[in-house]
């Protein structure tokens, strides 16, 4: 769990990295600054697809590296960064995109389907 807390906050500096120097762009703009990141609300039919998507993805993940013959944790590791990996690269995907933003949110929201898969599926 604790390589979810790193991944999140190592990968904040991506977002604002992709504007370049000339701008001053932070993760405070990300979450705070733009008009429609104001209108990203915490609970929202998006996070509860990013909540089940990311359940669903660390869950599959699980049991076919298990059957496989991985071992228990290495499986869960492999499952959980995987999962991770996609809601992060979607949400750089997001934040690239004209009329949408980089959401904080949807990240915790995949972070808590990731955890709960984890503690759920054996």
């Amino acid at each position: 769990m604790r390589y979810f807390l790193w991944l999140i906050v190592f990968s904040m500096p991506l977002q604002a990295q992709r504007l370049g120097a000339g701008n001053a762009f932070t993760v405070d703009k990300i979450v705070l600054g733009t008009p429609s990141a104001r209108q990203d609300p915490w609970l929202a039919k998006d996070k509860a697809q990013h909540f089940f998507g990311s359940f669903f993805i660390t869950g599959l993940n699980l049991q076919l590296l298990q059957r496989a013959g991985v071992g228990q944790k290495a499986s869960r590791q492999i499952a959980a960064g995987l999962s991770f990996s996609i809601g992060l690269g979607k949400e750089i995907h997001d934040g690239r995109q004209k009329n949408n933003i980089f959401s904080i949110p949807d990240l915790i929201a995949d972070v808590a389907g990731i955890g709960l898969a984890l503690l759920l599926v054996r």
